[in-house]
């Protein structure tokens, strides 16, 4: 059962995704800025989050570098997130 979010935290929207070879990559902001356009709604350092094809797992990619670059180092054994239970 999910509990009820709380009030501080802003409820997100999907808004884009791609498939890759080593699963999804789904890319989120607050529903509220997705609605409303206003920059002071949005939230900042939303790393992109990895859907694992193999383990269904989800993993947060990070800010700092690009997708390819974060996906690579998930894929050779260097990624480590908040996410991960290692």
């Amino acid at each position: 059962m999910r509990g009820k979010p709380h009030p501080d935290e802003p409820a997100l929207t999907v808004t884009q995704h791609e498939e890759r070879d080593i699963g999804w990559v789904f890319y989120y902001q607050s529903t509220r800025y997705v609605e409303s356009g206003d920059p002071v709604h949005m939230v900042l350092g939303n790393a992109p989050i990895l859907i694992d094809r193999a383990s269904g797992l989800p993993h947060l990619l990070g800010t700092a570098r690009g997708v390819d670059t974060n996906l690579a180092d998930y894929k050779a054994g260097r990624h480590a997130c908040e996410l991960c239970s290692n």
